[in-house]
C-alpha cells in the first residue's frame, strides 16, 4: 500500500492550466465598405490555401449552403454538426450562428493549447414558420417560348410586408415549379425579413404552397468554446446587444443573397434543388417520435432548414469580411493550455497523513525512552538477537536485551598471536600459535 501511495502521489498527471491570449475576430465598424462591397453587383472573392472567401456564396458556395441544409437535424432530433465552409477542418457542434469564422485561420497560439473560450458579437437568426392560405402570393405558368422545351412560370401577388417581387422559374411541367421568394428589406425597425413559397396545385412540392416565414435578426453576443484537439466549435447565444452597427447591413446581405438563391435554385428543368432540400429536412422531422403529418411537420422542418442556410451565408460574409477585407479587431480569449502535476490529490493526502502518524510515533517513542537511553540493546538486524528473542518470547526478551546492558558478560575469541607475549613462562611462543583471551567489559581486564 505504501508504494502505492507514494508512486500515486509523486507520479506527473497531465493536467491543464488557465492562460489569456488574443484572438482576431471580424470587424463590422466601417459600415460604409460594408455597403459598398455588399452590394449586389460586388464579386469580391478571395482564395487562399485555407479556403474560398467570398461576398458571394449565393453563387460560389451554394452546393455547400445547401447541402448544410439538407441534413439540419439528426434522426435523434438534435442539430447536426455541420462543417465550416473553409478548409481549416473545424465543425460546428452548434449551430454556427455565422460567427467563429477566425477560428483555424489566425489562431497560432504558443504554446498550442487544448482549447479556447471566447465572446464574439454577431447576428441571431431566428426562423418561424407557418401557413397563411389568404396570401394572394402564387406561381402561375406562363407557356413555353417558341423552340423551347421548358415552361416559364412567374410569381405574382405581394410579400407579407405588400412588397412585390417577380420571379421566373423553368421546369418540364408543373409538378416541377416552386419558387422561394423573400424581401430585400426589413418589414420592421428590429429587424423582421420574410421568405414565402409558391408552387402550382399537384406539385411534387405541393407542402410548401402557401408557406410563409418570418426572420428575425438579433444582435447577440456569443460564447465559443474551441477544441483544437478534436476541432470542434461549441456557439452558445449569450445575451442581446442594442444599437450594434453590423446588424442591419449583416441581415441585409444575408436575406438578399437568399433571395438570389430562390432564384438560381427555384426550379430547373427537372427538379427544384432548392425546394428538395426543405423537403428532406421536413422528412426528417416527420420521422422523430410526435413529429406529426405532413402539413405540421413542414413549417418546422422548413425553418430548422432555413436558419441554417442563413447561418451559412452569415459565416460566409463574416469570414470574407475577415480575409478579403482584412477588417478585424483582437478580442481576449481564455486557453487552456496542456501542463502537468506531480501526484493526485488523494494520494498526496494520504501520503501526507502516513507520514504524520509515522512523524508522531518516532516521537512519542523518543519521549518514553528518554531519547533512546531507556531502549533496549536488541538489534532487529542482527540474527542472534532475533533468535534470543524469539525463543525468550516477546516481555522475556525485552528484559533479557534490557539487563544486558548492567550484566557482565564473558566473551570469548579466538585470535591469532603474533608474538611479543609469553603467556606461559619457559615456552617460547610461535607465530601462528592460537590463544584464548577473556574480555571483561565492565572492567575492561583482558585475561590471557
Amino acid at each position: 500500500m505504501s508504494l502505492t501511495v507514494w508512486s500515486g502521489a509523486f507520479t506527473p498527471v497531465a493536467s491543464t492550466r488557465q492562460l489569456e491570449a488574443t484572438i482576431a475576430v471580424p470587424s463590422y465598424n466601417e459600415t460604409w465598405s460594408l455597403r459598398q462591397v455588399w452590394g449586389d453587383d460586388a464579386n469580391y472573392t478571395k482564395i487562399t490555401p485555407q479556403g474560398e472567401f467570398t461576398f458571394v456564396p449565393h453563387l460560389r458556395q451554394e452546393g455547400v449552403i445547401i447541402d448544410h441544409a439538407k441534413s439540419t437535424i439528426t434522426p435523434e432530433g438534435g442539430i447536426a454538426s455541420q462543417p465550416k465552409l473553409d478548409r481549416t477542418g473545424y465543425t460546428y457542434t452548434t449551430r454556427s450562428y455565422g460567427v467563429g469564422s477566425s477560428v483555424g485561420l489566425v489562431d497560432s497560439f504558443q504554446p498550442s493549447p487544448k482549447g479556447y473560450r471566447y465572446s464574439e458579437i454577431g447576428v441571431h437568426a431566428t426562423v418561424e414558420c407557418l401557413y397563411n392560405y389568404s396570401s394572394q402570393y402564387h406561381l402561375q405558368r406562363e407557356g413555353k417560348p417558341t423552340h423551347w422545351s421548358l415552361n416559364v412560370y412567374t410569381t405574382n401577388g405581394s410579400f407579407p410586408n405588400h412588397g412585390t417581387f417577380v420571379y421566373a422559374a423553368t421546369a418540364w411541367d408543373d409538378k416541377e415549379a416552386c419558387v422561394m421568394g423573400t424581401t430585400s428589406e426589413p418589414a420592421t425597425e428590429e429587424g423582421t425579413y420574410y421568405a414565402v413559397f409558391a408552387t402550382l396545385p399537384n406539385s411534387t412540392y405541393q407542402f410548401l404552397d402557401k408557406l410563409q416565414c418570418q426572420i428575425l435578426y438579433e444582435s447577440t453576443v456569443f460564447d465559443l468554446a474551441v477544441n483544437v484537439t478534436n476541432q470542434t466549435i461549441e456557439v452558445r447565444p449569450n445575451h442581446t446587444v442594442e444599437g450594434w452597427e453590423g446588424r442591419v447591413p449583416l441581415a441585409r446581405a444575408a436575406t438578399r443573397r437568399l433571395n438570389m438563391m430562390g432564384q438560381v435554385f427555384g426550379a430547373t428543368q427537372w427538379k427544384s434543388l432548392l425546394c428538395d432540400t426543405f423537403l428532406t429536412n421536413v422528412a426528417t422531422f416527420q420521422s422523430l417520435p410526435g413529429g406529426g403529418s405532413r402539413n405540421g411537420s413542414t413549417p418546422y422542418g422548413v425553418s430548422f432548414a432555413l436558419e441554417s442556410m442563413v447561418d451559412s451565408v452569415l459565416g460566409a460574409l463574416s469570414a470574407a469580411q475577415f480575409v478579403v477585407l482584412s477588417e478585424r479587431y483582437n478580442v481576449t480569449a481564455n486557453l487552456d493550455s496542456p501542463a502537468y502535476r506531480i501526484g493526485t490529490r488523494i494520494y498526496v493526502l494520504v501520503n501526507f497523513i502516513l507520514n504524520g502518524v509515522v512523524t508522531l510515533i518516532v516521537f512519542l517513542e523518543i519521549v518514553r525512552t528518554r531519547l533512546w537511553h531507556d531502549a533496549p540493546d536488541f538489534n532487529p538486524m542482527d540474527v542472534e538477537n532475533v533468535i534470543s528473542a524469539s525463543l525468550a518470547g516477546r516481555s522475556k526478551g525485552a528484559r533479557l536485551f534490557r539487563r544486558s546492558r548492567v550484566e557482565d558478560q564473558t566473551r570469548k575469541v579466538k585470535v591469532n598471536l603474533l608474538g611479543g607475549i609469553d603467556p606461559n613462562p619457559g615456552h617460547e611462543p610461535n607465530p601462528g600459535d592460537n590463544y584464548k583471551i577473556a574480555v571483561n567489559p565492565e572492567s575492561r581486564n583482558t585475561a590471557i
